[in-house]
């Protein structure tokens, strides 16, 4: 056989090999149209971090999280090292949990978990190529030339931080929930005090704007989220069906469409063993 023929069956095997990866985007890795935000979150031995693709804002938002600072795992977990939540998590057979762990201390839900020993190595092709499919990792490589690239290691307290305060709502609130505008407003019906307030500083980072904080009767009742015909269909709703799984949702056509109310009960807050 010739040598030509030999690198042309070598052409057809890479682009078999580039076609197959194609179609595996379909097998659960994310959607990303390549316009909105591209979320990641990052964990490893060495700590946990959170990453933002912006096409919109043609940044690319790095927050690393240094192995010794504690992180809050909710339902029951309480305070562990982020550099061994993954570990924790993974004993326990609760990896789903992981989404949790990140929205409720940084408010970012991630499209996907990057698992390394190291979090530096994310942008690794062999990492993030396993983690969001070929087709985005080529979709990310041909924009992030012309893109800024922006790293943040935290090494202090999560809790009353004031740079992450300031830094997570502006660099890493996903645009399609800023971009929905939708209001929302949260009364506490648990009999914990702050447990509205804490929450809103995690949808506030999120994307979401809260308009409303809340205080009502002891209600033992777990959660329940009230909302307009037009909010039934929207991004945000599908963010607060993943987030609050175990709420009850109701469409109230005497809501104004942008309007969504979120009610918390006694059992919500022992459900995520919430303490002030």
């Amino acid at each position: 056989m010739k040598k030509y023929s030999w690198i042309g069956i070598g052409v057809l095997g890479v682009c078999a090999l580039l076609v197959l990866g194609l179609l595996r985007l379909r097998q659960g890795y994310p959607n990303w149209n390549g316009k909105d935000d591209l979320r990641i979150g990052i964990i490893g031995e060495n700590g946990m971090g959170i990453v933002a693709i912006s096409p919109e804002r043609r940044m690319v938002n790095v927050m690393k999280i240094d192995r010794e600072v504690k992180v809050w795992v909710p339902f029951g977990y309480g305070d562990y090292m982020a550099g061994k939540v993954e570990k924790l998590l993974k004993s326990e057979g609760k990896n789903d949990y992981l989404n949790y762990v990140y929205y409720y201390n940084f408010g970012f839900w991630p499209d996907v978990v990057l698992k390394d020993d190291k979090i530096d190595n994310w942008q690794n092709f062999s990492d993030l190529c396993a983690g969001i499919g070929l087709e985005n990792y080529l979709k990310y490589r041909s924009m992030a030339k012309d893109m800024l690239y922006n790293e943040e290691m935290e090494s202090g307290e999560i809790k009353d931080n004031p740079n992450m305060a300031e830094t997570l709502p502006r660099d890493f609130a996903d645009n399609r929930l800023v971009d929905e505008e939708y209001r929302l407003t949260l009364r506490n019906n648990s009999g914990i005090g702050g447990l509205a307030s804490w929450l809103a500083n995690k949808m506030e980072a999120s994307g979401i704007v809260v308009v409303g904080l809340e205080t009502g009767e002891v209600d033992e009742n777990e959660c329940e989220i009230v909302f307009g015909k037009e909010a039934k269909a929207s991004y945000t709703m599908g963010i607060l069906r993943k987030v609050f799984w175990g709420c009850d949702f109701r469409e109230d056509e005497g809501f104004d469409e942008m309007e969504i109310e979120m009610n918390m009960g006694k059992s919500f807050a022992s459900m995520l063993k919430y303490v002030n």
